[in-house]
């Protein structure tokens, strides 16, 4: 291989390279947000007398809140009794 095609061979990488490393720092921080909430929601569960369990079994798109005897999605309004 050439000095000259190694050279084009690196400038084109260079862009995605870059953005490799932009979407890994944007990971890391979305990472970092989401324990932070994951210990932000437990400790208010705690305060509220509630516990979190698991992904509503109809929406899927929040955590069902347990209380007296009885699980609910905040999302959708889904209720079970335990």
């Amino acid at each position: 291989m050439s000095p000259r095609s190694t050279l084009g061979s690196k400038r084109r990488h260079q862009p995605l390279l870059a953005e490799v490393a932009a979407l890994t720092d944007r990971i890391e921080a979305l990472e970092q947000q989401q324990q932070q909430l994951k210990r932000t929601v437990e400790a208010v569960s705690r305060e509220a007398g509630v516990s979190i369990g698991c992904p509503c079994v109809r929406c899927q798109r929040s955590y069902t809140i347990v209380k007296g005897g009885s699980m609910s999605c905040p999302a959708c309004g889904f209720r079970e009794s335990l």
